[in-house]
Formats: C-alpha cells, sequence, structure tokens
C-alpha cells in the first residue's frame, strides 16, 4: 500500500490485507478494495485465460471451487 501512497493513487485493491491495513488506509485518506484471497485470484486467472486464447492454441477450463471463507 505504500507503493499506491507514493504514486499518489486514489484506490488499492488486494486479497490478503492484514487487519491493520485497514486502519492505514483509513488515515492515508487511500480507498481499499478488500477482494478476498479467491475472488481477485479468479478474476486474474480469467483475464489471463482471454489472452491465452487468443494468442495460443491451448486447452482451457476454469473449475470454480470457492473454500466457502
Amino acid at each position: 500500500m505504500t507503493e499506491a501512497l507514493t504514486r499518489n493513487l486514489d484506490l488499492y485493491i488486494t486479497g490478503e490485507p492484514s487487519h491493520n491495513l485497514y486502519w492505514y488506509a483509513r488515515e492515508n485518506n487511500i480507498n481499499v478494495i478488500f477482494g478476498g484471497h479467491y475472488n481477485t485470484g479468479e478474476t486474474g486467472v480469467n483475464l489471463l485465460q482471454n489472452i491465452c486464447l487468443k494468442n495460443f492454441s491451448l486447452d482451457y477450463k476454469f473449475i470454480d471451487l470457492p473454500t466457502g471463507f
């Protein structure tokens, strides 16, 4: 998050925050999305799938198995 502050960004998105990250963001007036580890990882994998399908001859199937936490 310190890099986001250094770059003067408006929003920081993270998957697995520590509790004190909330207070650090609040004290430094930066918006944060705590997306959860699975949700942010799933999004990235599916975006990568689109790139791979356009550029390579690959078979791909995403198996959605969230942990429920």
